[in-house]
């Protein structure tokens, strides 16, 4: 099957034998004119002159005379339009960031669709008058803000395309606007342009193809094929049945290949995102060299490259990726993101976000290496400092003292002026990097892309003086690291070719892989960005959705046009999309009918899996003696809930003694806050001892519970910290929730109930002489009971919670081990102190155990353990439970069983994965 660029080869030699010298091709991009010159070389089997070679975009930029702008230029020479508009009543740089892309793309759209200027803002601005027309009211201020914009936009229109002319360059629109108004006498002279496998034109280029076609300069080639053409209903013909309605045919037939081929369309739907790239590489793995030099790989999406370049076997051969890594999506993205963040949240006299400084430097970049010992002292002392913001001059103290990377402590310079020392602070906090890094190429290339984005940054503030603070310095920086690519090399012309859906326009792969062939990738989704209204676009010939969805349409299936074999690969688990529509209409249309063309299988790909460290603890003498000595001193209520939930856990946090480090920040930490709350209430609760409790009691406690609770807060954190921010929305909720547990039990006594406190943290221990006997060294348990009471001649032991508790996970259907496990656990810490209390306090025969939830608004009530013989826990049932304690210790002390994580255990402290 002849190619379509094959095709083109052997036309311009037909016309112009080998002097190609003064031809110009316009082709739909770079790549595509490399494979022209290759037809040519090979159709032509002598030495010869190339044609020039354009894409459509630098072909406009050839004939306008114009340079294409970068984004980040275009952006200050936007703003700099807008405040000669606005003059003094311009934004500043940062708010104008917010809509200024938008914006520019619209401006930009309309000139490249020539739309006459005055009357297009005319319309704009009328048509938020339309409501006005039709009733008396005044236009609202949102409708008077959008008229006053369109206004605004108009003249800003036409201040900046005058700028840009005055300096020879321009908008993609504008760049087209004027190429379309030259005459074909101006600029280079050619002998003939060539317009070859172009979709899509704007109404500016159709008026460059009339002013060449006029000249009898213009020669065109379009890249059809039948199916998709002679269907009106196909999309992915909608622009070439116009483009072939006004320019003709072409010089190319049309095809009708898709209809008539050969083409054998396999669907894989693979289980996971991911598993996309181990499906082509497994693909890939089997193929000869020959069928991988016949494969092209299309990434439909394109974050897939990375896992596809680690999915390829190591002995692929040729291999040639024509994207590169977006260096924002790579670890320089999130390193350059806390530094940000670090400075935006930066106070005058409050210093840094604790927070923020820890993100940075827990950084991947800065804990390597020969320096990554000082940023971790640095940690230590601030987590030892405990205060939720830094100063700079204690961080910069720190970093001086701490021997590590001697322009660390510039990094957490206060910034007075964010023009001239943000981009000093960045480049030291790269170069800290650098010297981290030292020695990984891969990071090595991300700082040095990040490092020419600062360059740009730095030469457009030179150039325009404008203000900016740290949040648009930021966004600013962001948007260019965004359109930054780590380049990947190969041979374009031998083995495997990777490539993104645009690149792979006008070439003929025998065999496509697409990967990311999933409903919004394929067709890309997302909302257009455009501030015009849908009816305007419309009336003024601007592109609307349904033809960006023909452009795609045209592309995929012009990828599969002349292809003899295609493979669609889409994930089933990544979103809930589904398979394209493309691929539903391949099987609905082209392929109905046609079971032998078209298979669909499911993909079972193995790929790698990467297992966390397994941590088994055997039970040798010594860890028997460490857990004997815990058994010995006593074991807590919720020690054992900790072992029932997981035995490591409980080993490395009670046996081996490890304290978790404490997160500080500028919330009150749970702990703290549930101390505070406690002691509140048993604060409020203590004078009120062996009486029952009256109505009027609680209810008024409800300011001296807030007072007691601010007094006990006071002790570990500021009362400037308590009044602002996260802290007093803590502090407000936990006054609200003991105030209402007050007024709660306020209810409960009003009712007729007669509650007495008996007693408020109260220390018990008993040992269990079962299991001494058992394993020949004292067992003990102890713990510390929130609350004891009278309630109608029956003792309760009460546990109070600050928390939510729900109350399934304290019901005991069966007293064994294996049911105390996981969600159980404070129902076995309840039985416990059930236990303890009866052991101590031959007096009482029975109880009840229970939980008061404090965040629990609807009722004081306590939530009571259930368990085979009701809420009630009797003297007689005591044995039962020493039994089952005995059963804990002896599983604790068995040196057959290793000490291992729990996995159904979901929030361990100290376990590998397990959080």
């Amino acid at each position: 099957m002849t190619a379509f660029l094959q095709q083109v080869a052997r036309k311009l030699i037909a016309e112009h034998g080998t002097a190609l010298r003064d031809v110009a091709v316009v082709l739909p991009s770079q790549r595509a004119g490399l494979y022209l010159r290759k037809w040519l070389a090979e159709e032509a089997g002598s030495p010869l002159w190339s044609p020039q070679v354009f894409t459509i975009g630098t072909f406009m930029e050839e004939r306008s005379g114009l340079r294409s702008l970068a984004v980040e230029e275009l952006l200050f020479e936007g703003y700099e339009a807008y405040r000669s508009v606005e003059g003094a009543n311009a934004q500043v740089f940062g708010e104008f960031l917010q809509w200024a892309g938008t914006t520019l793309a619209d401006i930009s759209e309309a000139d490249a669709h020539l739309v006459p200027l005055e009357s297009y803002y005319r319309d704009l601005r009328s048509w938020e008058e339309i409501e006005w027309t039709f009733n008396n009211d005044p236009l609202s201020q949102g409708q008077q803000r959008m008229v006053r914009f369109w206004v605004l936009v108009g003249l800003m229109h036409t201040a900046l395309n005058t700028r840009l002319l005055g300096q020879g360059a321009g908008t993609t629109g504008l760049i087209e606007r004027t190429a379309a108004t030259r005459a074909v006498s101006e600029g280079r002279q050619w002998k003939a342009v060539w317009f070859a496998g172009l979709n899509a034109l704007t109404p500016a280029q159709e008026a460059l193809f009339r002013r060449f076609r006029e000249a009898d300069l213009a020669r065109i080639a379009w890249d059809i094929d039948e199916y998709y053409f002679a269907d009106t209903v196909q999309e992915a013909g909608q622009h070439l049945r116009k483009a072939v309605g006004a320019f003709g045919p072409g010089l190319i037939p049309m095809s009708n290949h898709l209809a008539e081929g050969r083409l054998q369309l396999r669907t894989i739907r693979a289980p996971n995102n991911a598993s996309q790239a181990w499906c082509a590489a497994e693909i890939l793995k089997n193929d000869s060299a020959e069928d991988r030099a016949r494969t092209a790989v299309v990434l439909a999406d394109e974050s897939l490259l990375q896992p596809l370049l680690e999915a390829l076997p190591t002995d692929i051969g040729p291999l040639n990726i024509t994207m590169g890594l977006p260096v924002s999506r790579l670890a320089i993205g999130s390193y350059l993101e806390a530094l940000h963040r670090l400075h935006a949240g930066m106070r005058p006299g409050t210093g840094f976000f604790h927070a923020d400084v820890e993100r940075l430097l827990g950084h991947p970049f800065l804990r390597v290496g020969p320096i990554a010992a000082a940023g971790a002292q640095v940690l230590a002392q601030l987590r030892k400092n405990g205060s939720a913001h830094i100063s700079s001059p204690m961080l910069r103290d720190f970093f001086e003292v701490s021997g590590g990377f001697p322009g660390a402590a510039l990094v957490f310079k206060e910034v007075l002026d964010v023009r001239t020392e943000m981009p000093e602070i960045t480049a030291q906090a790269l170069a800290w990097a650098m010297h981290a890094m030292d020695g990984d190429e891969l990071a090595t290339e991300q700082i040095y892309q990040a490092s020419l984005v600062l360059r740009k940054i730095h030469l457009l503030m030179v150039r325009y003086a404008h203000v900016l603070d740290i949040k648009s310095y930021s966004a600013l920086f962001h948007r260019l690291l965004g359109s930054a690519r780590i380049g990947l090399f190969g041979e374009p012309l031998a083995g495997v070719q990777v490539m993104g859906m645009l690149e792979a326009r006008a070439l003929d792969p025998a065999r496509v892989i697409v990967l990311g062939a999933q409903e919004g990738s394929l067709p890309a989704g997302g909302a257009e960005k455009s501030f015009i209204p849908f009816e305007l676009r419309r009336a003024h010939g601007m592109p609307l959705r349904d033809g960006n969805d023909a452009v795609q349409a045209y592309n995929f299936l012009r990828m599969l046009q002349r292809a003899e074999e295609a493979v669609l690969v889409w994930p089933e688990g990544a979103e809930p999309t589904g398979p394209s529509r493309f691929i539903l209409q391949l099987e609905h249309e082209l392929f109905k009918g046609k079971n032998e063309r078209l298979k669909a299988f499911d993909a079972r790909i193995r790929m790698p899996q990467v297992k966390a460290a397994t941590v088994r603890i055997a039970k040798d003498a010594a860890v028997l003696e460490a857990v004997r000595a815990k058994l010995r001193s006593g074991l807590s209520p919720s020690a054992l809930g900790d072992w029932l939930r997981c035995p490591l856990d409980f080993h490395f946090k009670h046996v081996m003694g490890l304290k978790q480090v404490e997160e500080v920040d500028t919330r009150i930490a749970a702990n703290t806050l549930g101390e505070a709350l406690h002691g509140a209430v048993e604060a409020t609760y203590r004078p009120w001892l062996g009486k029952p409790l009256q109505a009027s009691w609680l209810l008024g406690a409800e300011q001296e519970v807030e007072e007691e609770l601010l007094l006990r807060l006071a002790e570990t954190l500021s009362a400037e910290g308590l009044q602002h921010g996260q802290p007093l929305l803590q502090v407000r909720m936990a006054v609200h929730a003991a105030q209402r547990f007050l007024h709660n039990e306020a209810d409960v006594v009003a009712r007729g109930a007669v509650i007495t406190p008996l007693a408020l943290e109260v220390p018990l221990t008993s040992p269990l002489d079962q299991a001494a006997l058992a394993i020949g060294s004292p067992v003990s348990f102890k713990g510390r009971i929130d609350r004891v009471d009278r309630c109608n001649a029956m003792v309760r032991i009460l546990d109070l919670k600050s928390g939510k508790v729900d109350p399934a996970h304290l019901s005991i259907p069966e007293l064994t081990l294996d049911v105390l496990k996981g969600d159980k656990r404070y129902a076995a810490q309840l039985l416990v102190y059930a236990w303890l209390y009866l052991k101590q306090h031959p007096e009482v025969d029975e109880l009840q155990t229970g939980i008061l939830p404090l965040q629990r608004a609807a009722s004081s009530e306590p939530l009571l353990m259930q368990w085979p013989e009701g809420n009630i826990v009797k003297r007689t049932s005591l044995p039962k439970i020493e039994e089952l304690l005995t059963e804990v210790v002896l599983r604790m002390m068995d040196p057959t069983t290793p000490i291992e994580h729990d996995p159904k255990s979901k929030y361990c402290s100290f376990c590998l994965g397990a959080r």
